[in-house]
C-alpha cells in the first residue's frame, strides 16, 4: 500500500513539474534547422515578459535567427496549466504538451498553422540530461519525443512537425536553464549550426517578412547592396513549390496572398542558384 500511494505521489509529481518547468523566463532553445538539399540555419527561442490575452497570462515567446543571439522578435505567447502547456500565436491558442498522458494514451491537437495532430504515447522513461539530472521522457508513434522542462526534440512549438514538413528538418541542438546546458542534441555538430552561406553569417539577417503573419500581402526586405540578383520560393508544407519571384533586384518587394490558402509556408532565397537564407511565413 504505501509502495503504490508512493508511486502515485511521484506520478502527480512528475506530472505537475513537467508542465510548470516548460514554460520559464530562465530557458533558451537552439533549433537547427536543415533544407533536404543539406544546408542549415538555427532558430533560437526564449521566453521574456508576462502579457494578457483573454483571462490567460502568457510569458511572451521571442524568435531569431541571428546567431549572436540578439535582434530577437515576438511571435506568440505560452502558459501552462498544470501539466500542459499552451501556445497563443495572437490568433489562437493552442495545446502543445499534455504531461499527464501514460502509456497507449492518444495525444490529440491542432499545429499553429493548422494541422491536426493525432499520436500514441508508446513509452515512458527517464534519461540523464546535459546538466546529470533525469527527467521524464515520453515516446510517440511517430517518432515525437518530450523531454521534461526541453518540450518537444523538434522545438518548443514545432510539436509533431515531421507529419507535414518534407522538404525542411528540424531537430533542437540544445536547450539552456539559467544558461547551463541541460539538453545537448548528439546528432547535431553544436548548439548553433550555419551553413546557408557567408553572407547571412555576416548580416546576420539578409532578409525580414512583415508583417508575418500576414493575411493580404507581407513586404520582403532585403539587404541589398546593388550587386544581388536574388530568387524567393515560397513552398507549402508539403514542400511544393507555390510561388516564386525571380531576377530580384531591390531591397524590397511585395509578396502577394492571392489565391494561397491560410496555414504554415517556408520560403527560400537564392543568389546565384545557391540558398542564402531560408524561414517560415504564416498566412491567416
Amino acid at each position: 500500500m504505501k509502495k503504490l500511494l508512493f508511486l502515485m505521489f511521484l506520478t502527480t509529481f512528475i506530472n505537475l513539474a513537467s508542465g510548470q518547468n516548460m514554460v520559464q523566463e530562465n530557458k533558451l532553445w537552439n533549433v537547427v534547422n536543415c533544407l533536404n538539399f543539406g544546408d542549415c540555419a538555427t532558430e533560437s527561442y526564449k521566453l521574456l515578459g508576462d502579457t494578457t490575452i483573454g483571462v490567460f497570462t502568457y510569458k511572451k515567446l521571442y524568435y531569431t535567427l541571428d546567431t549572436t543571439l540578439t535582434n530577437f522578435s515576438m511571435i506568440g505567447a505560452m502558459r501552462d496549466d498544470l501539466n500542459k502547456v499552451f501556445y497563443h500565436n495572437f490568433e489562437n491558442e493552442f495545446m502543445l504538451y499534455d504531461f499527464s498522458l501514460a502509456v497507449n494514451d492518444t495525444f490529440q491537437t491542432t499545429q499553429y498553422w493548422g494541422n491536426p495532430v493525432e499520436m500514441v504515447v508508446l513509452t515512458i522513461d527517464t534519461v540523464d540530461n546535459a546538466n546529470g539530472d533525469h527527467r521524464p521522457r515520453w515516446t510517440f508513434n511517430s517518432g515525437e519525443q518530450w523531454i521534461e522542462g526541453v518540450g518537444s526534440l523538434y522545438g518548443p512549438i514545432n510539436v509533431d512537425i515531421y507529419q507535414v514538413v518534407i522538404d525542411l528538418y528540424y531537430d533542437e541542438s540544445c536547450c539552456f536553464e539559467d544558461d547551463v546546458l541541460t539538453y545537448l542534441n548528439p546528432n547535431v555538430s553544436g548548439c548553433i549550426v550555419n551553413t546557408v552561406g557567408i553572407d547571412l553569417i555576416d548580416s546576420q539577417q539578409i532578409v525580414s517578412v512583415y508583417p508575418n503573419p500576414f493575411s493580404l500581402s507581407a513586404l520582403i526586405k532585403l539587404n541589398y547592396s546593388g550587386s544581388h540578383t536574388y530568387e524567393f520560393q515560397l513552398l507549402n508544407i508539403t514542400g511544393q513549390k507555390v510561388r516564386s519571384i525571380n531576377h530580384i533586384k531591390s531591397g524590397s518587394v511585395v509578396l502577394a496572398r492571392e489565391n494561397l490558402p491560410s496555414g504554415l509556408y517556408f520560403y527560400r532565397l537564392f543568389e546565384a542558384n545557391a540558398p542564402v537564407a531560408t524561414g517560415k511565413i504564416i498566412i491567416k
